[in-house]
């Protein structure tokens, strides 16, 4: 989080670089790669986001810059992509996402 002054008042400002994901998320969006994911995985009605989201935004961070799924909710917050997918960094944790990932492989 960075502080910007402007003119006198002081306000709480978040900034990210979006860099490549300026390409790689309408990219995933037009490919629609979370309801493909949708389509083949059962939803989970007590998930507070769905499995298609969630691989999509893993599957952003491997084409990004590959990191370890521990340090993916770093990568979404410092990137910009938590914003993006309107998921908090903060809900992105290793167990939810290896959650997503079981249920892809079985």
């Amino acid at each position: 989080m960075n502080q910007t002054t402007w003119y006198g008042s002081q306000t709480d400002v978040e900034t990210a670089t979006f860099g490549p994901l300026a390409v790689i998320e309408p990219m995933i969006q037009k490919i629609n790669l979370a309801g493909i994911i949708n389509q083949h995985l059962p939803a989970d009605p007590q998930a507070e986001f769905d499995h298609g989201a969630i691989l999509s935004i893993l599957a952003a961070a491997r084409l990004y810059s590959p990191v370890a799924l521990s340090n993916v909710a770093e990568w979404a917050e410092q990137s910009g992509a938590d914003t993006l997918w309107d998921i908090p960094a903060e809900k992105l944790n290793d167990d939810r996402l290896g959650r997503s990932l079981d249920i892809w492989r079985s």
